[in-house]
């Protein structure tokens, strides 16, 4: 009787998270996209543009890759600044965002595949260098660009980077859980679920400066809403990573910026010193009064440093 009680929990569970998702996701990306999609090696990618990519003051606009289980949207704050003096293009990583939704795992999504397609993206739209900014996950998908694609990267900027270890979480283990508990947890913390809120609150070190404006939660949900999101964010976790970092960090050669919140939670300060110092050519500066999202919580500073960096 106990055996069958302590069974039932996690089926009631999955059935209750399971359901959620169904109801949740009802949309398809072009219903909610605010930016353009551009099909790439077989994947609609979307992406949003300020300005003309070709028509940047230094012939190499500005590129923002997302983090993990987001979107172009976290640069809601930042991209309008840095826009003010640059072409800018914020790219939604295959899975996320609103671009496609790949189900099944595949090297698509690994750093390798993710790399690709943003490099097919901005040959398709005509970008033949970039100025390369990679907040947390998508510093790693940055930095594979960097080392596949040294052509198209001119300098590269790391926010709060997801180079080494920690930060990455036990997303693989929950992924391969049965009895649909994968999808049913990974729709609790990161797609949309009632403790998605409080990793965002996490990723913050003051959470008013996150949230002035508005509640960032709601800016942020429509792309939770759409059809397969859970199950792509599975097929990711259950995907080969197929990495060139942290192993190659050495070998990026092209001028960097390390910028960290000082009081990251998720991604230890002490990374970003490591990266600094792992890098041949980089420079590193702390934002005080902030955690793992300057550009959100400092986006003033974010893009000062940014653009004083960036010639």
């Amino acid at each position: 009787m106990f055996a069958a009680f302590l069974l039932a929990i996690p089926l009631l569970f999955s059935l209750w998270g399971n359901a959620n998702i169904a109801e949740r996701e009802v949309f398809d990306p072009a219903d909610l996209a605010p930016g353009r999609f551009l099909t790439v090696d077989g994947v609609s990618m979307h992406y949003q543009l300020w300005g003309i990519p070709g028509a940047d003051p230094t012939g190499a606009p500005v590129v923002l890759i997302h983090g993990f289980a987001s979107s172009s949207l976290e640069y809601f704050r930042l991209a309008p600044i840095l826009a003010g003096s640059r072409s800018v293009v914020a790219v939604d990583l295959a899975g996320f965002g609103f671009s496609e939704r790949l189900l099944e795992a595949g090297p698509q999504y690994s750093h390798r595949g993710q790399a690709e397609l943003v490099a097919g993206l901005l040959d398709g739209l005509g970008v033949s260098r970039a100025d390369v900014v990679g907040a947390s996950y998508g510093g790693a998908i940055a930095g594979q660009l960097a080392l596949d694609r040294p052509d198209l990267v001119r300098q590269i900027v790391f926010l709060d980077a997801q180079i080494y270890a920690e930060g990455s979480g036990p997303g693989g283990i929950v992924a391969r859980l049965p009895l649909g508990l994968n999808r049913a947890l990974t729709w609790l913390t990161l797609g949309g679920g009632p403790l998605s809120s409080r990793l965002f609150e996490l990723a913050c070190f003051e959470v008013d400066a996150c949230q002035a404006g508005g509640d960032l939660t709601e800016i942020f949900t429509p792309p939770t809403t759409i059809r397969g999101n859970v199950r792509g964010l599975v097929a990711f976790s259950r995907s080969p990573t197929d990495q060139r970092l942290p192993a190659e960090v050495a070998s990026i050669q092209q001028r960097a910026l390390v910028i960290w919140g000082r009081h990251d939670a998720i991604v230890p300060p002490e990374n970003g010193e490591r990266l600094a110092q792992d890098l041949p050519n980089a420079r590193l500066v702390f934002i005080e009064n902030a955690g793992h999202v300057p550009h959100i919580e400092r986006p003033a500073e974010t893009a000062r440093l940014i653009l004083d960096f960036l010639p």
